[in-house]
């Protein structure tokens, strides 16, 4: 029986298009470049870290992703440290555009059924504690147990360390706790190597698939969850 679900943050509770928009318009305002232009260098540096971390050549992506952009960029790094703090200024000044539509909905009634949840995130441009302020002022915090972000834990997903962990810390068996997440190394990976259950975000699939053999879930987006749950606890 499924007693816990933790939760990756973006592209899962929160969408990544809009936070990276956000902060490529601070860093830009801050260097004098085009917004546009720097949504793009922004966009090509993420899968430059994602891709050097994967091969274990990053060993702490956010000063990584801040070396590697300053360089790219011809400044400062505390510019590009600035610009990603106007970006945060920007988000907490709006931040319901980064909402998917059934985040709430969805957190509120698990509160009701779980004995626990959590938040479990990687970082890449911005720290931990700015997603976790932007948790906060959603309301979604409220209604979490624990929060952990990857350069407070000193491990990232798919470090099984880094959900074993949180399950302690819980009290809660790994075969008790479901992950959702969008990454399939990251998060499917992660969960699956410490004993989880996982819950895995594909758009592009439009139906709920569970193969409770491996316990997993194949699910559109955050709505399908609480469905994705019941079949995995059938």
């Amino acid at each position: 029986m499924i007693k816990a679900v933790t939760f990756d943050v973006w592209n899962t509770l929160l969408r990544l298009d809009v936070m990276r928009e956000r902060m490529a318009e601070g860093i830009a305002e801050v260097v004098g470049r085009d917004p546009l232009e720097m949504r793009l260098v922004v966009e090509e540096l993420v899968l430059d870290i994602k891709t050097k971390r994967q091969r274990l050549e990053v060993i702490d992506p956010l000063e990584a992703s801040w070396k590697l952009l300053a360089e790219r960029l011809e400044c400062r790094t505390n510019d590009i440290k600035n610009g990603v703090a106007r970006g945060l200024l920007r988000v907490l000044e709006d931040p319901e555009p980064l909402l998917f539509s059934d985040t709430l909905g969805v957190i509120r009634s698990l509160r009701d059924e779980m004995e626990k949840l959590a938040v479990i995130g990687n970082v890449l441009l911005w720290p931990g504690s700015y997603t976790r302020a932007i948790l906060e002022r959603l309301g979604i915090a409220e209604y979490m147990d624990l929060i952990v972000f990857a350069d407070e834990a000193g491990a990232m997903k798919p470090d099984r360390r880094v959900f074993l962990n949180v399950l302690k810390e819980l009290g809660i068996e790994p075969s008790e706790a479901v992950h959702v997440g969008d990454g399939v190394i990251e998060d499917l990976g992660g969960a699956l190597s410490s004993g989880m259950k996982a819950a895995i975000i594909r758009p592009e699939t439009g139906r709920t698939t569970v193969i409770k053999e491996l316990g997993i879930a194949i699910i559109p987006n955050i709505g399908f969850l609480p469905e994705a749950i019941y079949m995995l606890n059938r």
